[in-house]
C-alpha cells in the first residue's frame, strides 16, 4: 500500500473506546518547583533603549508560573522566577537603558508560557506521520534534543510624569532548538524581550506616541483587571453541559445540558443527545459533566483543574502515527509503508483564557 495515511484516519477515528484514565491530573497535582535566578543574563546587542527604567505589571491569568519543563516520564516542574519582573528586565537590559531619559517603559504581560515542544499555534494537524526510525517525539529536534517554545502577549506604554500613552502591543511565539533545560532558560525565557527591544529600535517613538491619548494609571490598569470579571472565573459551580464555544465557557452557559462521553485509547467521542437519539459532535471547546470539567484537544478531551483564574490540563493535541518504509515481509514491495504503531506525546497545557487556545 503506497499511501495508508487515509485509511488510518480511519481506522483512529473508528477505534473502540478502550479503557483508558487520560486526564492525569496528578502530573499537574504533584508538579515540583525549577526557580529561574538568570543570574548575569544581559541582552547581547549595546543598542540604546530611550527609558529611564522598565515597569513591569503582571496581568496574567495565572501569575503563580511560567510554564513547565519535563524532568521526566509523567514527572513536571513548574518554572518559577525568583525576583520580581521589573528587578529582571532593568537588570536584562541594564546597559541598554538611558538614565537621562524622562520616560519610562511600561510592559503589562497578558500571557507567558514556556513549555517542551513546538508552541501550540504551530501544530495544525491532529495526526502526525512519523517515520518509525525518526525519534518519533514532537518535543524533540532531529538531533534528539528536547526543544522548548515561549508564547507571550506583551502590550507596551509609554510614561510620561503621571500618564501612560500606548506604543505597540507583541504577541507571538517562539521556538528554540536548544536543549530544553534548567541552566538553559534564558535562552528562551527571553527570547520575547529580545524581540521587543528590535521592536524598539525600529519604531519612530516619538511619533507614536503624538498620537496616542493620554491615559491615568487608574484607567489602564482598571482595563486589564476587567478581563478577570468572568462568569466562568466569578461563579462557584460550573454549569452541566457542552461548550460549542469558548465564549460559551468564559460565561458558563453551555449550550446543550444532556450529551453521552464515550473514553477511547486514542481518540473521544461526544454525542448529544436529543430526543432518545444521540448525534456526533467533533468540534466544540469542552463539556462539564456534573463533576469534572473537560476540554478538547487534538482528538480527545481531557479532565482540566483550575490554576488560579485559568485551568490546566495533562494531555495532547494530535495522535502521532508511525511508520516503516522497509520491507518487513515477503508480501510488500520496495517502497511499501508499514503502519507501525499510534500513540500520544503528552505535555501540561494552560488555557489563554483570552482567546481560549491553549498554549
Amino acid at each position: 500500500m503506497k499511501n495508508p495515511f487515509p485509511l488510518l484516519l480511519l481506522l483512529v477515528a473508528g477505534m473502540p473506546a478502550l479503557s483508558q484514565v487520560k486526564e492525569n491530573l496528578e502530573v499537574v497535582n504533584k508538579s515540583t518547583v525549577i526557580k529561574g535566578s538568570f543570574e548575569g543574563a544581559a541582552y547581547s546587542k549595546s543598542d540604546r533603549l530611550p527609558f529611564r527604567e522598565i515597569i513591569v505589571f503582571d496581568k496574567r491569568y495565572d501569575t503563580s508560573k511560567t510554564g513547565y519543563m519535563p524532568v521526566s516520564a509523567k514527572n513536571y516542574s513548574r518554572v518559577e522566577i525568583n525576583q520580581s519582573w521589573s528587578s529582571l528586565l532593568n537588570s536584562y537590559f541594564k546597559k541598554n537603558l538611558d538614565s537621562q531619559s524622562n520616560k519610562s517603559l511600561v510592559i503589562f504581560i497578558k500571557s507567558f508560557w514556556l513549555q517542551a515542544g513546538p508552541p501550540s499555534q504551530l501544530v495544525k494537524s491532529k495526526v502526525s506521520k512519523e517515520s518509525g526510525f525518526a525519534i518519533g517525539n514532537p518535543f524533540s529536534n532531529e538531533r534528539g534534543t528536547l526543544m522548548g517554545s515561549c508564547s507571550a502577549a506583551l502590550d507596551m506604554f509609554v510614561q510620561t510624569d503621571s500618564t501612560l500613552q500606548a506604543l505597540f502591543k507583541l504577541d507571538t511565539c517562539f521556538l528554540n532548538m536548544s536543549r530544553y533545560k534548567k541552566n538553559k532558560l534564558d535562552d528562551i525565557f527571553f527570547l520575547p524581550f529580545d524581540s521587543l527591544a528590535r521592536k524598539l529600535q525600529s519604531t519612530l517613538i516619538p511619533e507614536v506616541v503624538a498620537k496616542r491619548k493620554k491615559l491615568s494609571w487608574t484607567e489602564v490598569h482598571n482595563y486589564y483587571n476587567n478581563r478577570f470579571s468572568l462568569p466562568i472565573l466569578s461563579n462557584t459551580q460550573i454549569n452541566k453541559g457542552v461548550f460549542h464555544r469558548f465564549e460559551d465557557f468564559r460565561l458558563n452557559n453551555p449550550s446543550s445540558a444532556q450529551f453521552s462521553f464515550k473514553n477511547g485509547k486514542l481518540t473521544d467521542e461526544l454525542y448529544i443527545v436529543s430526543g432518545g437519539q444521540e448525534q456526533l459532535i467533533t468540534e466544540y471547546w469542552g463539556f462539564f459533566d456534573g463533576k469534572d470539567l473537560y476540554i478538547q484537544a487534538g482528538m480527545s478531551a481531557f479532565k482540566a483543574v483550575r490554576q488560579n483564574n485559568t485551568f490546566e490540563f495533562y494531555g495532547s493535541n494530535q495522535v502521532s502515527t508511525y511508520f516503516s518504509s522497509t520491507r518487513t515481509s515477503i508480501m510488500q514491495r520496495p517502497g511499501d509503508i508499514s503502519f507501525l504503531s499510534s500513540g500520544m506525546v503528552k505535555t501540561i497545557f494552560q488555557v489563554n483564557m483570552d482567546t481560549g487556545k491553549v498554549y
